[in-house]
């Protein structure tokens, strides 16, 4: 970004999570009904989008942050910090009734970690509130936010996005698996980690061997409860690098429309493609086994 001025740059907005990090160093992490102690700990300026808005404006980037910080230490401290980075801080709402976020975070000896995330302010950062900031989300170019604070004013924020034609980026992370079906079509970018795809898709394995593992248990259990079955496969090992959900779910119903019956493994509810291949398999007249 180096001889550019600002006002030449893409505006980023940056809306959601200010926390305060508390990291503990251990040694392991502690199991259910263990005690261990400590090596230390220390404090640090955190949130998922103000670590974002930070990075980007020590790079000489224009960017702004839309959040809420207590009236609190903790809330000065973290404004303070991003506006030193060169972050606008002037949709940072200070609000009285709750504690500035905290992160607490404990990382072991090679370096893993766990994250228990208590939102407070965070939590205030309501649709209402967010409506106030239109002129903010139109000012902008590119828009990046994340799951810690309210799922509504997350949606809402992708509304107002694509009503403005900007750049929408979801870092999907605390990962969960019953975001509305809305959301979706209105996100440009998403960028989940392993265990978040994990959730975000309903599969319990991460690994091509890991997933033929978890399938090859669920034919073994249909065979044992209903005797010998020819299985259609549907691990699509060929499928185009840039295929989109849409394609996987047409394949699915191809290969269903040539099928007897159909086994739908346990969670299937919470995901649009397995609802809609059991609505077909309904209204089709293909058994479905165990129901």
């Amino acid at each position: 970004m180096e001889g550019k001025e600002k006002g030449d740059m893409k505006k980023v907005l940056v809306v959601g999570s200010l926390n305060m990090d508390m990291v503990l160093s251990v040694d392991h992490h502690p199991v259910p009904g263990e005690t261990i102690i400590g090596d230390g700990i220390t404090y640090h300026p955190g949130g998922k989008v103000a670590n974002q808005a930070y990075a980007v404006g020590k790079l000489g980037g224009d960017v702004r942050i839309i959040g809420c910080v207590g009236w609190d230490n903790n809330g000065m401290i973290l404004t303070e910090n991003l506006a030193q980075a060169g972050v606008d801080t002037t949709a940072i709402n200070r609000m009285p009734e709750a504690p500035t976020g905290m992160a607490i975070i404990d990382v072991d000896k090679k370096g893993d970690n766990s994250i228990i995330v208590i939102s407070g302010a965070n939590a205030c950062l309501t649709p209402d509130l967010l409506r106030k900031q239109k002129a903010s989300v139109e000012w902008s170019d590119f828009i990046m936010t994340q799951l810690e604070t309210p799922i509504d004013t997350v949606l809402e924020l992708a509304r107002m996005a694509k009503k403005a034609d900007k750049c929408m980026i979801l870092d999907p992370s605390p990962a969960r698996a019953d975001l509305p079906d809305e959301l979706f079509p209105l996100i440009d970018i998403m960028k989940p980690n392993e265990k978040e795809l994990s959730i975000l898709t309903g599969m319990p394995t991460e690994t091509d061997e890991e997933i033929k593992a978890e399938r090859a248990k669920i034919v073994e259990a249909v065979t044992e409860r209903f005797g010998e079955v020819e299985v259609i496969d549907s691990f699509f090992e060929s499928a185009p690098h840039d295929a989109k959900p849409l394609w996987f779910l047409g394949k699915s119903l191809e290969l269903l429309s040539t099928a007897d019956c159909a086994y739908f493994a346990e969670g299937w509810k919470d995901y649009r493609g397995c609802k809609i291949e059991h609505e077909c398999a309904v209204q089709y007249g293909i058994d479905i086994v165990g129901e």
